[in-house]
């Protein structure tokens, strides 16, 4: 059964909040065309700019481990985080090896653990749901206790409109202000598109045709761009 979520009752949601969601299984249908496309599209944005063959990963909000089984296969050492004890239950039945599931509030976890061991940090999908202090808290305490050689790997909706997915511009400038610099792709790795050019994108048949048609997005639809990828370093 799906359930429809309304995404801006989630802002600053509590942990109560996030436990209704993850009622039912996969809420998000991450197992969906377009977010598989998303989770390949970030992977190999991943093993083109980290060259370790063991990468350490700290998944911050990883919900039931959908992309952290991504991350796995490629042999990387992953602590993932979330704050729904649902969510983690479901995430720890899939025996993933090398992956610690932990059941926290993201900005309790990152204040409260030594956080300079891991090579990336991702926040995929999630920094929108806090609220504007939250927000500063966070990247605030993940620019003190972050490896100065690690990066951060952000990916969300670039919305104009609401105080809630914010814009590109406003994105790139709170991170900016908090000391995280872009290190590569100053303009952000296209993920998804929305209305109708997202339906178009679902029946393209390969991956190649879809990573193409996504590129082209920036000249010719780029009002229909939904998601965009941005790598970080410590300024």
């Amino acid at each position: 059964m799906k359930k429809n979520i309304d995404e801006y009752s989630l802002l600053n949601g509590d942990k109560n909040t996030f436990e209704n969601v993850f009622s039912t299984e996969d809420p998000w249908k991450l197992s969906g065309t377009q977010e598989q496309l998303r989770y390949k599209i970030v992977m190999k944005y991943i093993r083109k700019n980290f060259l370790k063959s063991v990468l350490r990963v700290l998944e911050l909000g990883c919900a039931e481990g959908n992309f952290t089984e991504y991350l796995i296969r490629e042999e990387y050492k992953v602590t993932a985080v979330d704050i729904s004890e649902k969510a983690i239950e479901r995430a720890k039945k899939k025996n993933l090896p090398n992956a610690e599931f932990i059941c926290e509030e993201m900005i309790k976890y990152v204040t409260n653990n030594d956080i300079s061991r891991f090579d990336v940090v991702l926040l995929m999908e999630v920094i929108y749901y806090l609220s504007k202090e939250k927000k500063v808290e966070l990247l605030e305490q993940l620019h003190e206790k972050m490896n100065p050689e690690a990066k951060l790997l952000v990916s969300a909706p670039v919305k104009n409109k609401h105080e809630m997915f914010l814009s590109e511009q406003r994105l790139l400038k709170k991170l900016g202000y908090k000391g995280f610099g872009r290190y590569k792709d100053y303009d952000g790795i296209i993920l998804s598109s929305k209305g109708i050019s997202g339906k178009l994108l679902e029946i393209i048949p390969t991956y190649r045709l879809k990573k193409l048609y996504l590129c082209l997005h920036k000249y010719i639809i780029p009002f229909r761009i939904n998601q965009k990828l941005f790598l970080f370093r410590k300024d």
